[in-house]
């Protein structure tokens, strides 16, 4: 969970809503639903078993700033501020698949990375990258932040 919660901490105040892209078991996107009560946070699983399990979470966490969408991320449409990729897709796929979903300016995949990713060599043009480290956290990679102009 400390892993996750570094994703809330690029949450700012002026985000509305986000997706957690592949959320699998919720994570990172419940956390930072918790932590991030005003945000609407959307878990995107396209395993119906999963996203079952998803809907069973948020009922009894009585979370009402997250849904459960059972869909692929290409059958997404409406834009949101944050899209979040924990064990998802390798960085450049995902965010080819974040960035059409993301609001201009300012919109970010926040990507956890490998301990062994180069992030930075790794991003399309024009695209602006953050790499935030995780020095308390031995085990975990950094998380890579790019951005939308």
């Amino acid at each position: 969970m400390l892993d996750c919660l570094r994703a809330a901490a690029v949450v700012g105040p002026r985000d509305r809503d986000a997706y957690d892209l592949g959320s699998g078991a919720g994570l990172p996107g419940v956390i930072v639903a918790v932590a991030w009560p005003e945000l609407l946070v959307t878990l995107v699983e396209s395993r119906r078993r999963r996203a079952s399990f998803l809907e069973l979470v948020v009922d009894r966490l009585g979370l009402g700033n997250v849904r459960v969408e059972a869909v692929r991320v290409e059958d997404l449409a409406e834009p949101v501020d944050v899209c979040f990729a924990r064990a998802f897709a390798p960085l450049e796929r995902s965010w080819r698949a974040s960035e059409p979903l993301l609001r201009s300016p300012g919109g970010r995949l926040v990507y956890f990375a490998g301990r062994s990713a180069q992030a930075r060599a790794q991003a399309p043009p024009g695209v602006l990258v953050e790499v935030r480290a995780a020095p308390m956290l031995a085990s975990s990679g950094p998380l890579v932040i790019m951005a939308k102009q």
